[in-house]
């Protein structure tokens, strides 16, 4: 499962990299990108749903921090997610894709 999220718009650097790399194999890949107007580009990419689930959970402190000082422009999931998922965090304001066609090397 992938989650792409964009933003913030205003705020500090995204941070918490160092936990993801030392406390969570689960965690396959997590990429922060900037733009020139100073907004952020978020790419993670998770084994599958739970890996979300104890990403949140261990990181719960430093997401609070991160949703008071961000404006989250959007947010994208791809991949075969719960309903319970979709409602803790799309919230209706997200998309969320579901796998249609891939190939794998």
């Amino acid at each position: 499962m992938r989650s792409h999220r964009a933003g913030p718009t205003a705020g500090p650097a995204p941070c918490g990299l160092p936990v993801t790399e030392t406390q969570e194999p689960y965690i396959l890949g997590y990429e922060i990108f900037q733009a020139p107007d100073g907004s952020y580009f978020q790419h993670e990419h998770y084994e599958n749903e739970e890996a979300v689930w104890k990403h949140m959970e261990l990181t719960a402190d430093g997401q609070k921090d991160w949703a008071e000082a961000a404006e989250m422009i959007q947010l994208t999931m791809v991949g075969n997610l719960t309903q319970k998922f979709r409602d803790t965090f799309l919230g209706g304001k997200g998309t969320d894709f579901k796998p249609f066609r891939s190939v794998s090397r």
